[in-house]
């Protein structure tokens, strides 16, 4: 836990929690997975921390303003999964080399030891480990394939540029209550494998962001026909936040293709919070959701 303390330390919020702004007292919902960073403990039990960038890609991305610090118990933050620590700071292309295996697979290496063995050849050896072998996803190579809807104010392929003034937004009446709007993306142009240890998203904060999306998932294909659905691990929130906010995958995701599942814009996101608004009728322009930017590394 001590490591967890130190100012400049780079942590994930563990489980949904509340965390509370010194200076206005007011308490803000932070959701698990989200990447932070921490300013300094408070006697042990609290961390001051706030939401921080990391380096998508290698143009200039947008950075999280630095605001009021976030005070959170110290049992809800964990540390960065070692393997990621080198991705948050820089950006870091694949390697030409890569020896990190599928998910569910033995490591590059025990594949082949295990082969040379078994008197086959080292080279054959290690070009038979090499089709268990899956790369870090490029944010160069990915694309938008499609939507399930769009209102058509820009083109797709604008969630992955960093213009400030293009979005993508649902079509009218695809979010009343709740949804299943989503954004399909290709990790790859040839369509093989790769891995996704971050997912990050930009939105207009309130209020001027009432279709932002609040609750999303992803789900994932090694084929971009069958799909898997994400699971609690990969349910997550954004919150009221300007710049891109970045989530670190517990469990990592190893696809062709991921899909961006929208369930909930702020507006209704809130009002299902405060009342059965299932019952209630619906609100006039507030029935589609959308975001800025989207980001995986």
């Amino acid at each position: 836990m001590d490591e967890l303390t130190r100012a400049g330390t780079t942590a994930v919020i563990a489980e949904d929690c509340a965390a509370s702004t010194p200076e206005s007292g007011v308490a803000r919902r932070l959701t698990k997975g989200l990447v932070c960073q921490v300013l300094h403990s408070v006697g042990g039990d609290f961390v001051y921390l706030f939401p921080r960038s990391i380096n998508w890609t290698e143009r200039e991305d947008e950075p999280i303003p630095v605001g009021n610090p976030l005070r959170v118990p110290l049992s809800v933050i964990r540390p960065l999964n070692s393997r990621n620590e080198f991705m948050v700071s820089r950006y870091s292309a694949p390697s030409a080399i890569c020896t990190q295996t599928l998910k569910g697979t033995v490591s590059c290496g025990c594949i082949v030891d295990t082969l040379h063995s078994k008197s086959l050849p080292e080279d054959l050896s290690r070009r038979i480990a090499s089709f268990l072998v899956v790369k870090n996803v490029n944010f160069e190579e990915i694309a938008v394939t499609c939507a399930s809807s769009d209102r058509g104010d820009f083109p797709l392929s604008s969630v992955l540029e960093s213009e400030s003034n293009t979005w993508w937004i649902s079509g009218e009446g695809t979010m009343r209550f709740r949804g299943e709007e989503y954004l399909q993306f290709r990790l790859s142009p040839d369509g093989r494998t790769r891995r996704v240890s971050f997912f990050g998203l930009s939105l207009p904060p309130m209020p001027h962001g009432p279709l932002s999306v609040r609750h999303f998932r992803l789900d994932w294909s090694l084929d971009g026909d069958t799909w898997i659905k994400g699971g609690k691990e990969h349910t997550l929130e954004t919150i009221d936040m300007e710049g891109m906010q970045a989530f670190e995958l517990s469990p990592a995701i190893d696809a062709a293709c991921v899909r961006l599942v929208c369930f909930q814009n702020v507006v209704w996101a809130e009002r299902f919070h405060y009342s059965n608004c299932a019952s209630e009728p619906a609100l006039t322009g507030f029935d589609c959701v959308g975001l800025y930017h989207v980001r995986m590394k």
